[in-house]
């Protein structure tokens, strides 16, 4: 019995395995919004400085245009929004106000897929 439980997982997992497409197997760095299963690793997105220091930091991404910025705090509620009509591949933000701690950046490019990247704010 106890050699029966290792040889099912091995199976089941094989075969789920084997069912995945390449793209899944990939990694998860972006979706697209209009199939959120569908995982891609072509995107590769800056952020920086990290930690963020003097309340602005730069964006900045190899290939896609970046057509929309989002900053959410820890607890999930949005604090900033910016959308750029001309869609860019490096865009700057400034954050005067936002108190020290730590943030989500949600970026959508033109092409609507997304990524999001942790952030540290802090002051000194």
């Amino acid at each position: 019995m106890k050699i029966l439980l290792p040889l099912f997982m091995l199976v089941f997992f094989g075969i789920s395995a084997f069912g995945q497409s390449g793209s899944e197997k990939q990694g998860i760095t972006g979706n697209r919004a209009d199939n959120p299963i569908q995982m891609n690793i072509s995107t590769d997105l800056s952020i920086f400085p990290n930690p963020v220091k003097e309340k602005q930091f730069c964006i900045e991404s190899s290939g896609k245009k970046i057509a929309e910025t989002r900053i959410y705090s820890i607890t999930g509620k949005e604090i900033f929004m910016k959308k750029i009509d001309s869609p860019v591949l490096k865009a700057q933000i400034a954050l005067p106000e936002i108190p020290d701690g730590i943030y989500l950046v949600s970026v959508r490019f033109s092409d609507l897929e997304f990524k999001t990247v942790k952030i540290i704010v802090r002051s000194n």
